[in-house]
């Protein structure tokens, strides 16, 4: 879990500027790799939670098979939210040239 602290605090800290629209989307384009490399790490997150998810229900399965579904249910929601939130992310790139136009008049 270790890979969503570097995503967010290593990655986006130095991206988004509270407040700011304009410059974080300004270092959005600038620094686009790195903005890709923070939606990697987070879908990287989303398949770890998956392979952890299937290995709380196995263990806990042989202790209660309901209480072992509903906890793996509610993590499976976890990993579905953090994925659409990852790609939704992805949005902020398929705009990028109507970015460009945006920055130009602001600027």
């Amino acid at each position: 879990m270790a890979i969503v602290v570097i995503a967010n605090y290593g990655i986006n800290f130095r991206l988004i500027v509270p407040g700011n629209a304009a410059e974080t989307a300004r270092n959005i384009m600038a620094h686009e790799t790195l903005f890709r490399i923070n939606i990697a790490c987070n879908l990287i997150y989303v398949v770890s939670l998956v392979v952890l998810l299937a290995a709380l229900y196995v263990i806990l399965k042989p202790v209660n098979r309901n209480l072992a579904l509903v906890a793996a249910l509610c993590r499976l929601l976890l990993a579905l939210m953090w994925c659409v939130t990852a790609l939704n992310t992805l949005g902020a790139l398929r705009l990028r040239p109507i970015q460009s136009a945006i920055l130009e008049c602001l600027s």
